[in-house]
């Protein structure tokens, strides 16, 4: 195991450094890494910004993986969880990864239409 390695992942994780490299601000702009802390993320879409707020609802600190997921909050536009994770392998590597899963929000004008016909013609560009 290269504790070094590791420590620098864990060290990226806790300066937010993947969505700083994503170029999403946050607010505050270095949130604690504690179950229940609320973000605020502005992401820049186009020419046009994006606000999106969650929580955090697990951490992980054990001796050979550190992460934390969070899960957005209602009325924003997009539903789900992701999680951010520095894990030591058995063979030794060490991997930084997000992870997520969920769906965007339908709108207001969409909710008589299906999950399945918002996706075909999102997918077809209509």
């Amino acid at each position: 195991m290269d504790a070094r390695s590791f420590g620098r992942a864990v060290e990226a994780l806790r300066q937010w450094r993947t969505h700083r490299e994503a170029e999403i601000d946050l607010c505050p702009r270095c949130p604690a890494i504690e179950e229940g802390t609320v973000i605020g993320q502005l992401v820049r879409v186009g020419p046009l910004y994006a606000i999106a707020c969650c929580r955090i609802v697990r951490v992980v600190n054990e001796e050979d993986r550190f992460g934390f997921a969070y899960g957005t909050l209602p009325a924003q536009p997009e539903r789900g969880e992701e999680a951010f994770m520095a894990l030591t392998r058995p063979t030794g590597c060490v991997s930084r990864s997000p992870r997520s899963r969920g769906h965007a929000t339908p709108s207001p004008d969409s909710a008589g239409q299906s999950q399945g016909q918002c996706k075909t013609a999102s997918a077809s560009g209509t």
